[in-house]
């Protein structure tokens, strides 16, 4: 698991109006783009999944990494 309790990005989205979803999205994505480098560097698959996130109001991000089916 990686858990984040502080988040920069919400306060930045609502200085340039991008919705929280979208915010909670792209930090996902960020995540994903990194483990296909890591997954090639180690030979080994791996995915992550978002299970909390702060700009959606949960108070942490909460994200669940694990080897790739």
């Amino acid at each position: 698991m990686i858990r984040c309790t502080r988040d920069p990005w919400p306060s930045w989205a609502k200085e340039y109006g991008v919705p929280m979803e979208e915010v909670a999205l792209c930090r996902e994505r960020m995540f994903q783009a990194i483990l296909a480098d890591v997954s090639i560097f180690f030979n080994i698959p791996l995915k992550i999944e978002l299970l909390k996130a702060i700009p959606r109001g949960q108070g942490e991000t909460v994200m669940r990494l694990s080897k790739a089916a």
